[in-house]
């Protein structure tokens, strides 16, 4: 009977270790993941925000361009130059609402991913307390077994 009884505890602390090696190469991978996608999308992010400056740059220098340009001789040519800067600034403002867009669809994943990254964590915590507490309780049954035992051994020499 005690064989038995050490044996299942035995077992149980073999299944209890495996288990807990394999939830914490679980939350690694997911960890490594989600840092991975994170970094993706600030690497897309820096991305878009440098190609939104650019376009905001594009803007400015065709304002001053537009305000500086002195009176052409020609009004067919003033005209024309007046379409293309129109033309010019309607791209600049599309690119930069289209990148705005984009920038923030990207903050919205990564702030799912980190809200995600949370959630993992905070169910790993869970998981080491319990880990922790079916530890203790593994020790006080041990504790309890070596009681009776010794009981066993102080009766039988009575």
């Amino acid at each position: 009977m005690i064989k038995l009884c050490k044996q299942a505890q035995v077992r149980y602390q073999q299944q209890h270790e495996q288990q807990k090696k394999d939830l914490e190469i679980l939350h690694q991978r997911n960890i490594q993941q989600l840092q991975n996608r994170l970094s993706e999308l600030e690497s897309a992010n820096k991305d878009l925000t440098e190609r939104k400056y650019k376009g905001d740059s594009t803007i400015r220098e065709l304002k001053t361009k537009l305000s500086g340009v002195e009176e052409p001789t020609s009004l067919f040519h003033n005209a024309t130059f007046f379409f293309f800067l129109l033309q010019e600034l309607q791209r600049a403002k599309q690119e930069v609402l289209s990148l705005r867009r984009e920038n923030s669809t990207l903050d919205a994943e990564c702030h799912e991913k980190e809200k995600h990254i949370n959630q993992l964590q905070t169910k790993v915590a869970v998981l080491e307390q319990e880990i922790k507490d079916k530890d203790q309780l593994v020790l006080r049954t041990k504790e309890a077994f070596d009681t009776i035992q010794e009981q066993k051994v102080y009766f039988k020499i009575f």
